[in-house]
């Protein structure tokens, strides 16, 4: 759950949070214009984004202007922060030989998928949203570029070729992945960090997703981690490399033809194996999320499927691994035949994770800012919710500003002011809500929402509305607000269904 807290130490912060409070006796009205009128902005029409002159009678039809208050006078701004926990998702990357060798138009499998993760994990730097790590299979440290391109015998050496990340390093612990968990925010340099290794881990080997799989629930439980963690796994292969299996009994399946013929037991389709450690993993909390790359991966859809369905969709009520549910999609997997499916089946895993559910800590907010002489309101009804866009800039005029002024920049500049929506009916793309979660109050009007009056044990918990909600998500590569932010002491604006 994302928290909003307050804090006096950070003066400018990424996610800034503002309090608004009541002046006693003031004329002054200082919380007029939230200002998204530019480049960054949603749509021409923001007519919904400013938070005091449009609660009159004819402002608006949908307002409840018998119910609203009067806006109080004045409104200060004091810094505030958005606590994200953001979500994990560990990136598993198949680079398989198959992944150079097989191709969609010009581009290799390899290209496609390394093309469109460099793009989702760049889309949400910076956001603190999405925290990625990322591992390949095979291991990239035997099973190189060059032993494939050297070695003319592809099965010269099972343990090269099959080589998964290990269970134990050589220090005596689990092997790190090839990128980490950043410990601290989401930045530029994670995916910096990922774009390389993407650039410079070539192709190689077979598909020892089993042992991957394992080694990524070993890898996650050591770490403690405290946020909900998803797994990626992107392959263009059935799972194999399993030394242990016959070739020569009628249960081993090949794992690249079909058919019941197999050369080494590495090359035996090992999916009861692959079953298993996504249930592990499911049942540890970290879900897993398949992506089946490009055309050939149809003839073991059913594979890919069953797996995609053990990772985090059983109900509990299945015979045996084989008895799964009809997905409500078609499948349980993303299929990715081209490289516009790609993306957006990474993007659709990505945007799971996103939570449109703040936790609203109202200890930590001051009921009076001294530096303004302002009371701060403590009410479910005087909370404003807004969305910040994402990379907005404020412009300062250079010509009328010289590098030594003090240029005050509208802390409220770059935001969408949304509605509070009882049950989220009259949402529109201009006119986005969100309203009260907790269990007590889920879907008070407005009326019921003011007469808790200072009783704000009952508000703890802001929701978005769907179409609120999306605006955080990445759509074609874009995403359109990096996070929320939040105003208390002042009536928001109320849309009546």
């Amino acid at each position: 759950m994302n928290k909003l807290r307050f804090t006096l130490k950070v003066i400018f912060v990424i996610f800034s949070v503002s309090v608004i409070g009541c002046s006693k006796g003031s004329s002054s009205n200082g919380d007029d214009n939230i200002n998204t009128n530019d480049s960054n902005s949603l749509d021409s029409s923001d007519t919904s984004v400013n938070s005091s002159d449009n609660n009159d009678s004819d402002s608006s039809s949908k307002l409840d202007t018998d119910t609203t208050p009067t806006v109080v006078d004045e409104c200060a701004d004091l810094p505030w922060e958005v606590e994200i926990e953001p979500l994990n998702i560990l990136v598993l990357l198949d680079r398989s030989a198959s992944m150079i060798q097989n191709k969609i138009d010009s581009e290799s499998y390899a290209a496609l998928v390394q093309n469109a993760i460099d793009s989702i994990v760049k889309q949400n730097s910076n956001t603190g949203l999405t925290n990625f790590a990322l591992n390949v299979f095979p291991s990239s440290s035997f099973c190189t570029d060059e032993y494939r391109t050297s070695t003319p015998d592809l099965y010269a050496d099972m343990n090269i070729i099959c080589d998964a990340p290990k269970l134990t390093g050589t220090d005596g612990k689990v092997e790190q992945p090839l990128v980490t968990f950043s410990t601290v925010d989401q930045t530029v340099d994670t995916y910096n960090e990922i774009s390389q290794v993407l650039e410079s881990v070539g192709q190689c080997g077979g598909t020892p997703i089993c042992p991957t799989l394992k080694w990524a629930r070993k890898y996650l439980n050591s770490l403690n981690l405290s946020s909900r963690t998803f797994i990626l796994l992107a392959t263009d292969g059935a799972p194999n490399c399993n030394h242990t299996l016959n070739p020569d009994i009628d249960s081993c399946i090949n794992s690249e033809t079909g058919t019941k013929t197999a050369a080494a037991p590495e090359n035996c389709l090992d999916d009861l194996c692959a079953y298993n450690e996504a249930h592990l993993l499911a049942a540890d909390g970290y879900r897993t999320y398949v992506i089946g790359v490009g055309e050939d991966v149809k003839q073991f859809s059913s594979v890919l499927d069953t797996l995609a369905y053990w990772g985090g969709n059983s109900d509990g009520t299945e015979e045996d691994y084989s008895d799964i549910k009809t997905s409500p999609d078609g499948t349980w997997f993303y299929p990715a035949a081209d490289a516009e499916s790609i993306t957006t089946a990474l993007e659709s895993v990505t945007n799971k994770g996103v939570s449109c559910e703040y936790t609203v800590d109202w200890s930590t907010i001051p009921e009076y800012d001294s530096e303004n002489d302002l009371d701060v309101s403590h009410k479910c009804s005087t909370v404003n919710i807004l969305g910040k866009i994402f990379n907005y800039v404020s412009v300062v005029d250079t010509d009328t500003h010289s590098d030594t002024d003090t240029v005050f920049v509208d802390p409220n500049a770059g935001k969408v002011l949304m509605k509070y929506m009882p049950d989220c009916n009259s949402e529109s793309d201009v006119e986005l809500g969100w309203n009260w979660s907790d269990k007590a109050i889920d879907g008070y009007s407005w009326p019921q929402i003011e007469a808790l009056d200072t009783d704000v044990s009952s508000c703890t918990t802001v929701r978005l509305c769907p179409k609120a909600c999306e605006m955080l998500k990445v759509h074609g590569g874009e995403r359109l607000w990096e996070t929320i932010t939040a105003r208390f002491g002042c009536t928001p604006e109320v849309s009546i269904d």
